[in-house]
């Protein structure tokens, strides 16, 4: 009974064996920067929401990341080259055939972006009649990677995010940015809808110029 038990025993370890070595064996990415995926922004737009008004996609945009084809990467270290950030080697995430799984931070807009100037077609309040700039009425928060990467890595700035007063926003701060959002400090008193143009620009003199329709209702 012993001997069956134990025949039987290194059959199911054999055949443990055979299948675990059928199986696609992650491969373990390191990393020596920070950020591993710059998004390119060509997929992103605008959208309002109780919460506020995100930058964001709704397909997976073009990234230049850590892995990728000779062009890709290229793209990659000239933008890590141009933020300075090479921190130590350390694990990131792995990858299994087409499916990467990296950690949930790290990830940067392939543009910096210098300014952002809102405007409505409609008179917001007594102060900002339509056309005239919601700046200082409004805040904008994001990840806030070069903070981080200029410190040297400081751990308690690692995937911070920072909101600032729109008017107050400087040209270097949304540089290596990410998750984008504005938000207004107070609600519209006149209209009941209206539609906002924001335009963002960037350090190499681009604008790119989005709308979106702001549905609240003013008091």
């Amino acid at each position: 009974m012993f001997l069956e038990n134990k025949k039987a025993w290194f059959c199911l370890v054999a055949m443990t064996a055979v299948l675990l070595s059928s199986c696609t064996r992650p491969d373990y990415v390191k990393a020596d920067s920070y950020v591993i995926e710059y998004d390119d922004i060509q997929s992103y737009s605008f959208s309002s929401g109780p919460d506020g008004i995100f930058f964001v996609t709704l397909q997976l945009p073009v990234h230049y990341s850590i892995i990728g084809d000779e062009e890709n990467l290229a793209r990659f270290e000239e933008l890590r080259r141009k933020h300075n950030d090479y921190s130590r080697k350390h694990s990131v995430g792995s990858v299994v055939g087409e499916f990467r799984n990296f950690e949930q931070e790290g990830f940067a807009y392939a543009v910096d972006f210098t300014g952002i100037s809102v405007t409505s077609d409609a008179d917001f309040d007594d102060a900002h009649p339509a056309g005239s700039s919601l700046a200082d009425i409004m805040e904008v928060s994001f990840v806030d990677n070069i903070s981080y990467i200029n410190s040297g890595y400081k751990k308690g700035l690692k995937n911070q995010t920072r909101t600032i007063r729109l008017s107050e926003l400087n040209q270097t701060d949304l540089t290596a940015a990410y998750r984008l959002r504005l938000s207004f400090t107070t609600a519209p008193s006149r209209a009941t809808s209206q539609t906002l143009t924001i335009i963002l620009t960037d350090d190499s003199d681009n604008s790119y110029t989005y709308t979106v329709d702001y549905p609240y209702k003013g008091k």
